[in-house]
């Protein structure tokens, strides 16, 4: 977003020059930083417009009372401070955001300090994350409160990308982050290696099962590699692992 150049006054020569200024654009409607570069090539001094942060800042003493803040375009993520003197018991304050800036509703906050999320907090001072993608505002509200204390509330609506934030447990079940399974293939792990003789033997195990195979190379020709298998011997992995020359090898299955 860019305005047409301005010529400065003849006369008027300077070298390559930067000059900003934040305030909030008559044009656009939101709050701007607004950067001037004068090129001596042109005479002329050229004007662009960035989105800037918004913040905002208020105080929650009673009932129903909220600190709102505008999400900045291209921000997805809000950060809000509480400070002051609230009781942790009978003073709740709950994270809201809006789409169409009418109905609000609640949403969740990450407490930095412990990364732990809540959509109300009770006495707890701290800076929260709050994933704001998508919404326009963005606001906390006393949705309880019995004390004669009051909750100081601080916004950044920040212009980048959003903070990952894991609200719900996974299922119950053998669910394991970065897992990737694909059917048919069997997962053996590696159990170390072994010299005797002119060989050198690699173990290794078949994943929750009691398969294995050993990997045989003859030290003497780097290209002979025989195999022994679990399904060809009556030994089990301990047993062959611990001898592994007296396994019978040969070559590797077609599977």
């Amino acid at each position: 977003m860019s305005r047409p150049n301005t010529t400065l006054p003849s006369g008027v020569r300077h070298s390559v020059q930067n000059i900003w200024n934040w305030g909030f654009d008559d044009d656009f409607g939101l709050p701007m930083v607004e950067t001037l570069v004068y090129n001596p090539v042109t005479d002329a001094m050229e004007r662009s417009v960035t989105l800037a942060n918004t913040t905002a800042t208020g105080i929650i003493d009673a009932l129903n009372e909220t600190v709102e803040c505008v999400v900045s375009p291209g921000a997805s993520t809000v950060g809000c401070q509480l400070t002051g003197t609230w009781a942790a018991v009978g003073d709740l304050i709950t994270f809201e955001g809006t789409v169409d800036g009418t109905n609000w509703t609640s949403i969740y906050a990450n407490l930095t300090s412990v990364g732990s999320l809540a959509v109300t907090v009770s006495g707890s001072n701290g800076i929260y994350q709050m994933a704001a993608a998508g919404m326009v505002r963005v606001r906390v509200r006393g949705s309880t409160w019995g004390t004669p204390g009051s909750c100081s509330v601080s916004f950044n609506s920040t212009v980048g990308s959003s903070a990952s934030l894991l609200a719900l447990p996974l299922p119950v079940g053998s669910n394991l982050i970065g897992k990737v399974d694909v059917d048919g293939q069997r997962y053996y792990e590696y159990m170390g290696k072994k010299t005797a003789g002119d060989y050198t033997y690699y173990g290794f195990k078949e994943r929750n099962s009691v398969e294995w195979k050993v990997m045989r190379k003859d030290n003497t020709d780097d290209a002979a590699w025989q195999y022994a298998y679990s399904e060809s011997s009556a030994n089990a992995w301990t047993t062959a692992w611990a001898t592994p020359g007296d396994e019978s090898y040969g070559d590797p299955p077609d599977t």
